[in-house]
């Protein structure tokens, strides 16, 4: 590997790695945000940021005539997969949390072979895609088995990257000639939105969300337990194309309860 090479893979792993120590920085229970706040914060800079980029290239309305693939693709890339990601770093490191999202590339094959395209098995490939799967076995298994890391929110974050992997490769192949940045923008609104009505419906009702213990409500453990039934309905009314819209009854949103103190 030249120097050039070795520097820039060093770069990358370093990039890859720092929004995960940024994100558990931000979501840290005692003295950080919820979750659903640190996703609404995410999301909302950034579509500020591209959505008058997307204006200026003229693909801002490419991608609002799609809002059905963007809305499937926000579902599967930023409303669920950062709710998750968010929420589990409240229990695992940030290093933890960014090995298992390095498994991104290991569903993108399978899921790219289950879609017709047998290109992907090469040697090369698949001898890294099985040292990667076995590597992550290794890491989460000895986490699990240590007792180290609580299982659910490893169970989480692999979740968040099946969604990560399948979401790129619908929307590209449903929108191939639509701008990136136009549909991250459009997708990253639409996130916006939804965690910020999530918000919303906590302050609005706080004797609801703080039902169980008031020091839940207070660092947004509770909102972002709901938040993620909420996409589980989502999820059941939009089973063909998953997507944002009014149409989702008010009172099938935000039903799930947990009893009992929540650490």
């Amino acid at each position: 590997m030249s120097r050039r090479g070795l520097f820039l893979f060093i770069l990358v792993g370093f990039l890859w790695g720092i929004p995960y120590l940024f994100i558990k920085v931000a979501v840290d229970p005692e003295n950080g945000f919820s979750p659903a706040t640190v996703v609404f914060l995410r999301t909302a800079i950034g579509a500020a940021i591209l959505i008058p980029i997307a204006i200026k290239q003229r693909q801002l309305f490419a991608a609002v005539r799609g809002w059905r693939y963007v809305g499937a693709y926000a579902l599967l890339e930023m409303i669920g997969p950062w709710i998750l990601i968010g929420t589990a770093e409240q229990k695992i490191s940030s290093g933890l949390a960014g090995l298992l999202v390095a498994s991104v590339p290991i569903w993108a094959t399978i899921f790219a072979s289950m879609r017709g395209d047998k290109t992907v098995w090469q040697r090369k490939r698949l001898f890294g895609i099985v040292v990667g799967f076995i590597g992550l076995i290794a890491v989460v298994g000895i986490e699990s088995i240590t007792g180290s890391a609580d299982p659910l929110s490893i169970a989480m974050v692999l979740v968040a990257s099946i969604g990560y992997s399948y979401a790129v490769m619908m929307v590209q192949s449903a929108l191939p000639h639509v701008s990136g940045i136009a549909i991250n923008a459009v997708a990253m609104a639409m996130t916006a939105i939804f965690y910020l009505a999530m918000e919303h419906r906590a302050v609005a009702n706080p004797r609801d969300f703080s039902r169980s213990n008031p020091r839940n409500y207070r660092s947004g453990r509770i909102v972002d337990r709901r938040c993620i039934c909420s996409l589980l309905h989502i999820g059941k009314y939009h089973r063909r194309c998953p997507r944002i819209s009014g149409d989702i009854p008010q009172h099938r949103i935000c039903r799930c309860s947990w009893s009992g103190n929540s650490q």
